[in-house]
């Protein structure tokens, strides 16, 4: 086919043809959702990148979770600069995160510093 093509996913070891321009959300709703919760980004031939990125040209790619510490500083970064930017109460957004991710954290806030993302778990 022309306008497809072909991802192969290192986390269940499947080979998809996708439409050009998929974004790797769109491939990993392809490849049967492999991992047991969402992931934060993938590494597509060896580069982190964000979910939203696109491929135009057949790639290697693995899904990255929570699980690994790719996956954890991507999680760090997005809930501290997220409310920032859309002005929601950071501890309630914190919380619908880890609720998400069905991980058990309790958060409890504290004066937050320049170099602090504001709680302690």
């Amino acid at each position: 086919m022309l306008n497809t093509i072909s991802i192969y996913c290192k986390n269940n070891h499947k080979l998809v043809e996708v439409p050009i321009g998929s974004s790797l959300l769109d491939i990993y709703e392809a490849v049967d959702e492999p991992l047991a919760t969402r992931p934060m980004n993938a590494q597509v031939n060896n580069k982190t990148e964000g979910l939203s990125f696109r491929c135009w040209q057949d790639k290697d790619v693995e899904f990255i979770d929570y699980s690994k510490s790719s996956g954890q500083r991507t999680y760090v970064r997005f809930t501290i600069f997220f409310p920032q930017r859309h002005s929601i109460s950071s501890i309630r957004y914190l919380k619908a995160i880890t609720r998400s991710l069905r991980m058990s954290i309790r958060l409890r806030p504290k004066r937050s510093t320049s170099s602090s993302p504001g709680c302690v778990t």
